[in-house]
């Protein structure tokens, strides 16, 4: 029953040679087929997800306009960290008024197919080239987007929404307001001690801007150190680290031995996240995902065991000795 197949090739094929347009085209006729040329040494990480999110545009087909307002999502994959969790939020706060169309994160080939009858697409850091292409052959508008981390975050995200595909979100919007205001009521006490804390973090492009915002304009940390984690200098970015000497982690699973070295608690948040399961709906986006998100970073400094030469002990010092 297969209907289409991606063949990704590596190092390997590439460096031989290898035909791989011409096996496919002997051993899967009848078969929608893709052939995606990503061997490591021809660029970063970051150029291999726009190369295959740009080779799906082949896959699309012209489709009559849906009569409901709908979007496409791309740059978030199916491997990052609370991707499905989070696409059903997103749905949940969308709600009836503009439906996903498809989504690169969960979707089947039907859904590729028919991205030409959406209203728009939504570019979260990857998919501008396959955006562009929808643009001018399907004449699908396009934005590009912060992850909407936060309420300031999913406001703004719900107003470029409205620009984009002509809907109101005033009421949505307006109830996202009045439930900051009881986050902020239940968590003040906790979450100003937040506030210019130095912190580092690292990411995929597709969420970095959207989260580094957050923390900066939300919680009012001073993100010392940022790196995009598909193409950054890993010894600048601990340079930097060492500079400014950050007191708070945000990474992948792979940043949790630099957190371990520096002896500051560690927030997982994005791919790849390989030692922490979830088996809830939990996500890290909508009010809910926000109150969860703000718990996770306030628990992680409460059970970091204190230490005498850390940034803050002077601090304590002449506290006690007020």
């Amino acid at each position: 029953d297969c209907r289409g197949i991606c063949i990704v090739s590596g190092c390997v094929p590439n460096m031989l040679g290898d035909d791989i347009a011409g096996v496919a085209k002997r051993w899967l006729s009848g078969i929608s087929w893709l052939s995606i040329a990503a061997p490591g040494y021809s660029g970063t990480m970051k150029d291999g997800k726009e190369a295959a999110l740009t080779a799906l545009g082949d896959w699309v087909r012209r489709k009559e306009k849906s009569r409901e307002k709908t979007i496409n999502i791309l740059g978030i994959s199916a491997e990052d960290f609370r991707a499905k969790q989070e696409l059903a939020a997103l749905k949940e706060i969308l709600g009836n008024k503009v439906k996903i169309q498809c989504a690169i994160q969960d979707c089947v080939l039907e859904e590729i197919e028919s991205m030409s009858a959406a209203h728009g697409t939504v570019v979260f850091g990857y998919g501008v080239a396959l955006a562009k292409r929808l643009q001018e052959e399907f004449g699908v508008p396009y934005i590009v987007c912060d992850y909407p981390y936060g309420i300031d975050g999913m406001i703004t995200f719900l107003r470029k929404i409205e620009s984009l595909v002509d809907v109101d979100f005033t009421e949505e919007i307006e109830q996202l307001c009045r439930e900051r205001a009881a986050l902020v009521r239940q968590s003040a006490s906790y979450l100003s001690a937040l506030y210019q804390m130095p912190a580092a973090i690292a990411g995929s492009a597709a969420q970095l801007t959207g989260m580094e915002r957050f923390l900066r304009e939300e919680l009012g940390m001073d993100v010392v150190a940022a790196a995009d984690a598909d193409e950054c200098d890993e010894a600048e970015w601990e340079a930097q680290m060492d500079r400014h000497s950050p007191v708070l982690l945000f990474g992948s699973s792979l940043e949790a031995s630099i957190a371990a070295k520096r002896q500051i608690p560690f927030i997982r948040w994005t791919y790849p996240v390989f030692d922490e399961v979830h088996f809830s709906n939990s996500s890290f986006i909508g009010y809910g995902g926000t109150a969860y998100l703000a718990e996770k970073i306030v628990n992680a400094i409460l059970q970091q065991p204190y230490k005498r030469d850390g940034l803050y002990h002077r601090l304590y010092l002449s506290g006690k000795e007020t």
